[in-house]
């Protein structure tokens, strides 16, 4: 189904192919996330995104060392990642420190945006203050905090890291 586009002498053809790329996209972004699809997760609640079959790949962009920077810092680097298409927002930890008492302040400095937000932590409180703060996704779980997943509501993301810190080369490893 291919729709001609009317061409401008003033301006480039690129701006009007994108244009119509974009609209085209975003319809079918729409389509995906009504359609029913049973094996969706859905990740956010205002603005949601959905992840699973038949749904395009999901960029998230983190936010490295977040604990270190400023408010206004977080916050202009989310709005460029959200500018640049990103999917959800992820507050990226330090690891081996617990920084669980700015997490809060940070979900909130976020949540304005009304862009899922995951956070990247092993600490068991900073995932914990994240899941009791409204965070939508939790990575890094695996065989260390795994018992806490339990104690909250929020989607999380395993990873094959085992309790020395050590993830196996193969495949198989992994899986188990």
């Amino acid at each position: 189904n291919i729709k001609k586009i009317k061409l401008s002498s003033t301006k480039p053809a690129d701006f009007y192919i994108k244009k119509e790329i974009d609209k085209r996209n975003a319809e079918e972004l729409k389509e995906a996330n009504r359609n029913g699809n049973k094996s969706k997760l859905k990740i956010g609640s205002k603005n949601p995104v959905f992840i699973g079959y038949n749904y395009p790949i999901r960029l998230i962009s983190e936010i490295v060392d977040s604990p270190r920077l400023s408010g206004r810092e977080i916050l202009k680097i989310a709005e460029y990642y959200k500018k640049s298409g990103t999917d959800i927002i992820d507050i990226g930890m330090i690891s081996n420190e617990d920084n669980s008492e700015k997490i809060p302040h940070i979900i909130k400095i976020l949540h304005g945006l009304n862009v899922p937000l995951s956070i990247d932590s092993s600490n068991e409180n900073e995932i914990l203050t994240a899941a009791n703060s409204g965070i939508d996704l939790v990575l890094s779980i695996d065989e260390t905090n795994y018992k806490i997943v339990d104690s909250m509501n929020v989607p999380v993301v395993v990873i094959p890291k085992d309790k020395s810190g050590t993830i196996p080369k193969k495949a198989e490893g992994r899986v188990k």
